[in-house]
């Protein structure tokens, strides 16, 4: 019986997942770690949505501009397109900070209009239109074309350099 209940309080303090891929009697405790999920403190939703608000007032509160890189890649089973945009900026203390903003699903087809729609309705979220200063993408070859709309998209005065 001590070695239940060790096991046991063992098991209410690992995460979810971890339960879920341990061994068959482990099972037993997963309803419990479910119900525990559902409280404020472990809301996955909620500390998204803190991490997500500290990463948007460091970007308002910046005074310079902001680069962007993105990658985008094809599953290789499903052929579902994703694309992930990370800003990097110098925040107030002069270092160097990098955080990936989006990691979205790319509908298909790939053309430069669907990459445009998806770069841009992430700019606009996230309110970097106006902080740009370069945008580096992969050697997609649509990505051009992309390079073309994003420049008749955003406003002239938020370019450095025509």
């Amino acid at each position: 019986m001590p070695l239940f209940s060790a096991r046991s309080r063992s098991l209410q303090q690992m995460p979810l997942f971890s339960i879920l891929y341990t061994d068959g009697a482990s099972l037993l405790f997963v309803s419990r770690s479910l119900h525990a999920v559902r409280q404020p403190q472990y809301n996955e939703y909620k500390i998204y949505n803190e991490y997500k608000s500290k990463i948007m007032e460091a970007l308002e509160s910046n005074v310079g501009r902001v680069a962007i890189t993105t990658d985008m890649w094809t599953s290789d089973h499903q052929m579902k397109g994703y694309m992930a945009v990370t800003t990097h900026y110098i925040d107030d203390g002069w270092q160097l900070q990098n955080r990936i903003i989006r990691f979205c699903y790319v509908p298909a087809p790939h053309t430069k209009e669907v990459i445009t729609d998806a770069l841009m309705d992430c700019f606009l979220k996230w309110n970097i239109d106006r902080k740009l200063s370069t945008l580096t993408v992969d050697n997609c070859s649509v990505n051009d074309g992309v390079i073309h709309l994003l420049k008749d998209r955003l406003s002239p005065t938020t370019m450095i350099l025509e």
